[in-house]
């Protein structure tokens, strides 16, 4: 995996207000390698113990049967292609997408106004993941902690998320913020 450090969303994030009661603050993450993994025939749970073996600070994400996105946030990067030779292909991603953390008791709120699946029950543990779509951008969102979440937006659809992003907090006058 590569390590991507230009973020998609910085021209967005840059222009939000530092935080001063948060409720709802958006991080974007810019040192971030990425890999999509592909399980060869049969060899999916040979792959998800490899997977399992990463270091702590990657984020697994089971994105199907047989595929994971493996997300490693500050800079950090791991050789999928040879732990996982014979077992798995690799494709590095880091480039890919815009990652945002969503962070505060509104976080999971806003989210929910995006997609037809509750996702307080299939985002209801540390790790869990969802692939969806929101206002036709497809998406990948998961849960770090009980009131932070990541997502991943294909860089060709960050404007069109952004849109959807601010019209959302706006029609429940949530306020976006940053803590940098």
């Amino acid at each position: 995996m590569a390590n991507l450090t230009i973020g998609a969303f910085s021209r967005y994030v840059a222009k939000l207000p530092a935080a001063v009661h948060p409720t709802l603050t958006l991080t974007e993450w810019t040192e971030v390698s990425a890999c999509h993994v592909i399980a060869l025939q049969a060899r999916a749970e040979a792959t998800a113990a490899v997977l399992g073996a990463l270091p702590r600070d990657a984020h697994i994400l089971h994105t199907g049967i047989g595929q994971w996105l493996v997300i490693v946030k500050g800079g950090g990067v791991v050789d999928l292609t040879s732990r996982l030779h014979g077992l798995a292909k690799t494709f590095d991603q880091s480039a890919a997408s815009g990652i945002l953390e969503f962070e505060g008791h509104d976080a999971l709120r806003l989210l929910q106004k995006g997609v037809f699946v509750d996702l307080t029950r299939t985002l209801d543990m540390d790790g869990s993941c969802l692939v969806s779509v929101i206002a036709h951008v497809p998406v990948t969102m998961w849960r770090i902690s009980s009131d932070r979440f990541g997502i991943a937006v294909p860089r060709s659809y960050v404007g069109s998320f952004w849109h959807w992003l601010e019209a959302s907090a706006a029609a429940d006058a949530m306020t976006l913020s940053t803590l940098n």
